[in-house]
């Protein structure tokens, strides 16, 4: 946006979130894959599947899915019109 931005803050606040991203990959190493690990049963990964299913995925939903889908299909219609402008 145009903003001066001060070259130590940025670096400060670049190795903090690499401290933290660090610190909560280790958790997850150490706690959270370890109770997966304990999920034996089909039922219980059954669940966590379903569950994973009614959450849905924040970041590739179905609104980025129609958005790529729509995407594709224009540059599909320009493919074959382009196609058609040398063939004619």
């Amino acid at each position: 946006a145009g903003a001066i931005l001060n070259r130590d803050e940025i670096v400060a606040d670049l190795l903090q979130y690499i401290e933290q991203l660090r610190e909560h990959m280790y958790w997850e190493e150490k706690e959270l894959f370890t109770l997966a690990d304990e999920l034996q049963s089909d039922g219980d990964w059954s669940a966590v599947v379903l569950k994973n299913d009614e959450i849905g995925d924040p970041l590739f939903g179905p609104q980025v899915e129609r958005k790529y889908r729509g995407l594709l299909n224009r540059i599909q219609r320009l493919v074959v019109w382009d196609c058609q402008k040398y063939l004619a």
